[in-house]
């Protein structure tokens, strides 16, 4: 087992991102807490690949359960080579996800869920996509599913549209959909251990922002399985995330900035403004507020007029109103 602390520096990622890789080889990285009876199927369908070049690590946040036996066993089956496991206290899963990437030696870099999975075709139809168009990434459909034998279908969500675009109004794409190639992965880019919830979002919505171009791949090629057991080790609690992630998406645009493609710098501008309507929808006026002055800013400022405007407005109305409007919306939308 690998451990390692709660903190990498700079020096450290660019280290990492200038390290030999293995070629052609993908890292799927998995954090993992308390999910000994789902852990073996998910790591199962990620070695079961037509593709035969990939290495798994999965990170035990401090799980109390079986966990590490049946990484044990794991090993057993696949080999050292292929499964890999790093142990540390329970710190949450953005911080296991950086551990996990802080030891990856594949070319190419994959996010996966203990209790999802991925369809047998998924990275090989990925790879050579990237290969064949010289893309920095590749995106797949994912297909939610009922924790039962059928998998019965529940939603589908298709990226097939401009990724980069979207992602600009936080209309992001799944993480395990993406298949990232490390050598564009952006130096200044760690998972955000501040957030309690929605931080697969915050993390898709930088990269994408950070890269040039993404390669769609056709087909559900990851199954989101929903069923009644807690997520990883983070507890979600109830309350606002908007002005947390505004603020790292600030951050990371003042140190990526000189790295990000020009076309994606007006869309970190879209995306702070964003936050700052939905902050505004959630009654956290000042914070809306404090948020528009970044909006307005750069490129394409006058295009993005309208919106603030209109989140200046609803930055007005009383928590209160804002409240039965909601109700009034979860009301309506139950009996249409």
């Amino acid at each position: 087992p690998v451990r390692h602390g709660r903190r990498y520096g700079r020096r450290f990622w660019e280290r990492w991102l200038s390290k030999p890789c293995k070629d052609g080889w993908v890292s799927v990285v998995v954090p993992s807490y308390n999910r000994a009876s789902r852990l073996v199927a998910s790591v199962n369908s990620c070695l079961e690949q037509t593709y035969e070049k990939v290495e798994v690590i999965v990170v035990d946040d401090g799980s109390t359960d079986e966990t590490r036996q049946v990484l044990e066993g794991l090993v057993e089956r696949w080999g050292a080579e292929r499964v890999r496991s790093i142990h540390q206290e329970n710190q949450g899963a953005p911080a296991a996800r950086n551990a996990g990437m802080a030891v990856a030696t594949g070319e190419y870099l994959q996010w996966h869920d203990s209790d999802d999975l991925l369809m047998p075709d998924k990275l090989a139809e990925q790879v050579a996509a990237i290969e064949r168009t010289g893309a920095d990434c590749a995106v797949c459909d994912v297909l939610d599913v009922r924790d039962d034998a059928e998998h019965t279908p529940l939603a589908e969500n298709r990226y097939d549209h401009d990724l980069i675009a979207a992602t600009g109004r936080y209309r992001h794409a799944s993480i395990p959909a993406l298949l990232m190639r490390r050598s564009t992965y952006p130096e200044m880019l760690r998972w955000n251990t501040r957030l309690k919830r929605y931080q697969d979002v915050d993390f898709v919505v930088r990269y994408l922002l950070s890269i040039r171009s993404v390669v769609y791949t056709p087909g559900f090629h990851v199954l989101y399985i929903h069923h009644e057991e807690s997520r990883i080790t983070d507890s979600y609690p109830e309350g606002p995330q908007e002005r947390a992630m505004f603020d790292g998406l600030v951050e990371y645009w003042g140190q990526a900035r000189d790295a990000v493609p020009v076309r994606s710098h007006a869309l970190f501008r879209n995306a702070a403004l964003t936050l700052a309507w939905m902050a505004a929808l959630r009654g956290q006026a000042a914070d809306a507020r404090a948020m528009i002055p970044f909006a307005v800013k750069g490129p394409g400022a006058m295009a993005r007029w309208p919106r603030v405007a209109a989140t200046a407005v609803m930055s007005c109305v009383p928590a209160a109103v804002l409240a039965r409007m909601r109700r009034f919306k979860r009301w309506f939308e139950s009996r249409v």
